[in-house]
């Protein structure tokens, strides 16, 4: 709905902070309309969460992969799924749900406009990435499923270190120590915050790990292969 709504369009001759001002300058109103469908969608805190999550991976992982053969990701939506992570604990300190849901409607406000700004890049999802509610940015595109969907799904094992902060296991903790040697020291991050999502919110036809794996790149250990670049 939001990459076909034509009181978008419109060229920003600036810069991504000159592009973003236009955007909550002139087009506020319309994201906030938008902003009202998304909360009667959502009918929880972690129902909320779950879509962020989701579409803040789907649009990094796809929506900015416009380089060429060079993988490049787009360090803006990176940061939404960041902040999309930190929510997860931030719900947990807040005191009040109005407090809860005026953090999560900031971030869905941040994720779409940044998607306007740049664009509105045609994303659609997989088969197996297919839900029952799409986010308004979403075209549904049946696809190959991606690298790992002959794989056999890979149950999530959470361990708790001497009480202390949950590590990652399995696979997730082979694509977790690759991506220490990642070009870029934000790609741990978003492993991270992805392998979480993984365990808060389920696979969700291994979306998360799929995203993470190209966060890191096919052999990020390599002098080839160093995962993407920002």
């Amino acid at each position: 709905m939001v990459r076909n709504d034509k009181r978008l369009d419109g060229m920003f001759d600036a810069g991504f902070q000159g592009r973003l001002n236009v955007v909550m300058s002139s087009r506020v109103s319309l994201l906030k309309s938008y902003l009202g469908m998304w909360t009667s969608q959502v009918h929880s805190v972690e129902e909320a969460l779950k879509d962020l999550s989701q579409t803040s991976s789907l649009l990094l992982f796809t929506a900015t992969n416009r380089f060429g053969d060079q993988q490049q990701l787009d360090k803006h939506l990176a940061n939404v799924l960041l902040a999309t992570h930190a929510a997860r604990f931030l719900i947990h300190v807040l005191s009040g749900k109005l407090e809860k849901e005026q953090l999560l409607k900031a971030i869905w406000m941040s994720l779409v406009a940044t998607f306007v700004v740049q664009g509105r890049p045609k994303l659609s999802l997989s088969q197996s990435h297919q839900q029952q509610q799409q986010p308004a940015m979403v075209e549904v595109s049946p696809q190959d499923a991606g690298e790992h969907d002959d794989e056999e799904e890979e149950e999530v094992e959470v361990k708790s270190v001497d009480g202390e902060m949950k590590a990652p296991s399995g696979r997730w903790k082979n694509l977790a120590q690759e991506a220490i040697h990642a070009n870029h020291q934000i790609v741990s991050k978003i492993v991270r915050s992805l392998w979480w999502a993984e365990i808060e919110h389920g696979s969700c036809g291994g979306l998360f790990y799929d995203a993470a794996f190209r966060a890191v790149g096919d052999d990020p250990a390599s002098d080839e292969s160093t995962g993407p670049g920002f």
